[in-house]
């Protein structure tokens, strides 16, 4: 064998494992891609790490997300949908589109579990972690489940994570309450910049289910950028 180059420049990048060798010295070797197909070549399993995504912990798939989504932009399946700041999932999980038995609503927590369900996400993987008040339309038991078990990075305000240009459209955009404040909240939506520098989440606000630009009614402290993948 010989050294084909080095790991440095993959550093905390997400690639596909698509294979494995097990070498006659012992160790175990996998082949590696990169998103887009390209083979980068083998590498030592333990220069490694499984991946720590809302997808591989949810479930839920980028492309499903997205493509749901879009195919809705035009039609007031979510969009326009009324706001509503019931912390129940049957009264704040009830697109315009397919409404329960209480008429259309969401919190802001109820879009995101409403999309992320729809898209093959299973919320249970919250409620086994954090169930607190709201369970699945509680924006602190996200936080609570998806920091414990993905990977997450954190911003002081939103231009420097527009700065970074490192989100995607789909990521997990969750806003930290400002408890410093006399009346605070937390607020939690869906990144929809088409690049990482394009200032638009898809969130659900007191105008109801819209895409606007990122901001939280009643201030936050720190973000949270929680990725898809």
């Amino acid at each position: 064998w010989s050294v084909r180059g080095s790991s440095n420049s993959q550093l905390h990048k997400t690639v596909k494992l698509k294979g494995k060798y097990h070498h006659l010295n012992g160790s175990v070797y996998y082949s590696l891609y990169e998103p887009n197909g390209n083979w980068l070549g083998y590498i030592n399993s333990g220069a490694t790490a499984p991946t720590r995504s809302v997808s591989s912990f949810m479930g839920v798939s980028r492309q499903r997300l997205l493509g749901d989504l879009n195919s809705h932009l035009n039609d007031r399946y979510y969009l326009g949908t009324p706001y509503v700041g019931y912390m129940d999932p049957a009264r704040s999980m009830s697109p315009n589109g397919a409404p329960t038995q209480y008429g259309p609503g969401f919190n802001c927590t109820g879009w995101v579990a409403y999309a992320v369900r729809k898209a093959g996400g299973d919320l249970n993987m919250i409620t086994r972690v954090a169930n607190d008040y709201g369970g699945v339309v509680n924006a602190y038991n996200w936080r609570d489940a998806l920091k414990a078990n993905t990977n997450y990075r954190t911003y002081d305000t939103i231009s420097s994570l527009l700065a970074s240009g490192q989100t995607k459209k789909g990521d997990l955009v969750y806003f930290e309450s400002d408890f410093s404040k006399p009346v605070y909240d937390c607020h939690i939506g869906i990144f929809w910049g088409n690049t990482g520098r394009e200032n638009k989440i898809w969130h659900s606000v007191a105008i109801g289910n819209s895409i606007g630009q990122l901001a939280s009614y009643y201030g936050y402290s720190k973000i949270y950028v929680f990725p898809l993948d």
